[in-house]
């Protein structure tokens, strides 16, 4: 029986839909490398070609979710590149669409975690904006339906993941508020979902990486409360996860900075504490993991975070009390 070649048209959508893609797994490939500028150009591509293929089938809520998905994306990227009215508008928008399609099915989980997502994504935005009232509420509402979700299905590490990932975000927003005990509350929580994750999966560098950050974010925490035993055993623990993984990767950029925060951190606590040789020797070793710096794209923003902490780290030695 002969078999008749489809119409030009849906050869084109279907060309175009594979070329997005293409284009977002590129996308996330950049900005997994911390080349956000990069990231940013593979995201727009492909967010038009999305656009086209929704405005030539609008009802479609498959190409609805793919839309929504990449904009949540290339929200965070715009976000880490400090274009926060991008990133608002964008966020905005995948919260717009996210939204409809939770409010039509709220039993379709795929369609719920792509809400979560962007909720998580706004929420991130407004507290880089300042507006911790509306950051709380979106982090609250995300916090709400992931928890909802993992209750439902235990077994899904991903929507385990997105929830410890919500939770150590809020705890930004907690401890800008000054609910220092709740922030803490709110990261050990994130913490011990992903250390059950770790567990899962010990070679998942991309969870390794957001656990090292929640003990980063953990042990400021404790910092602040004065608690600085449990303090330094976050920051100890979370500084040789973060060696290791820039071992592996020396060029990742945000690896490093996240390395470098932590290390200063410690080093604020050392003072703090009043061990100055301590203090000294996590300020020494900040500037040598400034100095391992790999510079793939010397304009990216984050790349100007950690020169920057060069200046911050040597300034912070010499006002430290002579030895």
């Amino acid at each position: 029986m002969r078999r008749h070649r489809p119409p030009a048209e849906i050869r084109r959508r279907q060309s175009d839909r594979g070329d997005a893609e293409c284009l977002e797994v590129l996308a996330g490939a950049l900005a997994g490398r911390s080349l956000f500028r990069d990231s940013i150009k593979a995201y727009q591509e492909t967010i038009a070609l999305r656009r086209e293929l929704l405005a030539a089938d609008p009802n479609n809520t498959t190409r609805q979710r793919e839309l929504g998905h990449v904009l949540t994306y290339y929200a965070f990227a715009e976000l880490v590149s400090e274009n926060l009215a991008e990133a608002l508008a964008r966020a905005e928008e995948t919260v717009a669409i996210t939204k409809a399609l939770a409010d039509k099915d709220s039993q379709n989980a795929q369609w719920m975690r792509e809400y979560v997502d962007s909720l998580n994504i706004i929420a991130m935005v407004q507290f880089s904006r300042k507006d911790l009232a509306a950051s709380l509420r979106a982090f609250t509402e995300a916090i709400r339906i992931a928890q909802d979700l993992v209750t439902k299905d235990e077994g899904n590490a991903t929507m385990r993941r997105f929830l410890s990932n919500i939770l150590a975000n809020t705890s930004d927003v907690l401890f800008q508020l000054n609910e220092n005990d709740n922030a803490l509350t709110v990261l050990n929580r994130s913490v011990n979902l992903k250390r059950r994750l770790h567990i899962i999966d010990a070679d998942n560098a991309t969870w390794n990486y957001e656990l090292s950050l929640a003990l980063v974010k953990l042990g400021r925490s404790q910092f602040t409360l004065k608690k600085f035993d449990d303090a330094f055993v976050s920051f100890n623990d979370a500084r040789e996860r973060l060696q290791t993984l820039l071992g592996r990767d020396p060029a990742n950029a945000l690896r490093r900075w996240t390395l470098v925060d932590c290390v200063m951190t410690m080093a604020w606590a050392s003072r703090e504490k009043g061990d100055y040789k301590a203090a000294r020797d996590h300020a020494m070793q900040g500037i040598a993991v400034v100095d391992g710096l790999v510079e793939i794209d010397p304009t990216d923003v984050i790349i100007g975070w950690i020169k920057d902490m060069k200046g911050t780290a040597q300034a912070f030695i010499a006002a430290l009390p002579a030895q």
